[in-house]
């Protein structure tokens, strides 16, 4: 298929696949080949897009401050690159930010890794993209990721939060205060897009919100990744 994409005439290539960005890319992002024509992205030189990438990315914070936000922005940039590039030395890079940067990071101590997260979508996302080279940390991350998405309720009217029994640890980026260990996805208080969120973060209790019900897109988007990438059967 590749092939023979390449043999359109580039009008066909447009109407197709849009405008061919692959030059931005591989000479502007990734600085591989001629700069000439490139426009100035950044008011200070940064190197190439995976330089800084490897030397900034900086995903884990001690204290409680790592940003899951932060951490879905990634694997969205990431996961994209990894599907269509075939050349080994940038892959090995790419990867090398999932499996050090985000899923066991280097640093030891300073934050949760993702693996324990229980976030359905980013552990099928890595799986994706390191199958089958895999870790031994990826087994109980799969079967957390399963129960996570069999967790969430499938009535999304707005439930409120209750007071829980958890004790805070230390202060999250929010202000609020995070637990020790995941608290269970039942406890949570969320609305659309549970990955995004700090899964250690205490919930403070809060009433409900008449009318209000929340989109399903969260469970959609992991649900319908696992299946595609083989981690979720139908009948599960």
């Amino acid at each position: 298929a590749v092939d023979a994409f390449e043999e359109l005439p580039p009008a066909d290539r447009a109407r197709w696949d849009g405008p061919d960005l692959r030059h931005f890319y591989d000479d502007c992002l990734l600085r591989l080949g001629d700069r000439s024509d490139c426009p100035d992205i950044d008011g200070m030189d940064l190197g190439s897009y995976l330089d800084a990438a490897e030397s900034l990315l900086g995903l884990y914070l001690g204290n409680c401050k790592t940003s899951y936000d932060q951490i879905d922005m990634v694997f969205h940039a990431v996961y994209p690159l990894l599907r269509r590039e075939h050349r080994p030395a940038i892959r090995d890079r790419l990867m090398a930010l999932l499996d050090r940067g985000i899923w066991e990071p280097d640093e030891a101590g300073i934050a949760p890794p993702v693996h324990r997260s229980t976030h359905s979508l980013y552990i099928f996302l890595y799986g994706a993209l390191a199958w089958p080279d895999v870790p031994s940390t990826y087994q109980p991350a799969w079967e957390d990721a399963v129960c996570t998405l069999d967790a969430l309720p499938r009535d999304r009217r707005d439930v409120g939060a209750r007071a829980l029994d958890i004790p805070s640890v230390c202060t999250n980026r929010m202000g609020k205060g995070n637990a020790a260990q995941v608290v269970p996805v039942a406890d949570r208080d969320f609305d659309n897009y549970l990955w995004r969120l700090d899964p250690y973060e205490i919930p403070p209790p809060r009433a409900a919100v008449p009318d209000r019900v929340h989109s399903p897109e969260d469970f959609l988007l992991a649900y319908w990744l696992g299946r595609y990438a083989g981690f979720v059967e139908a009948a599960q």
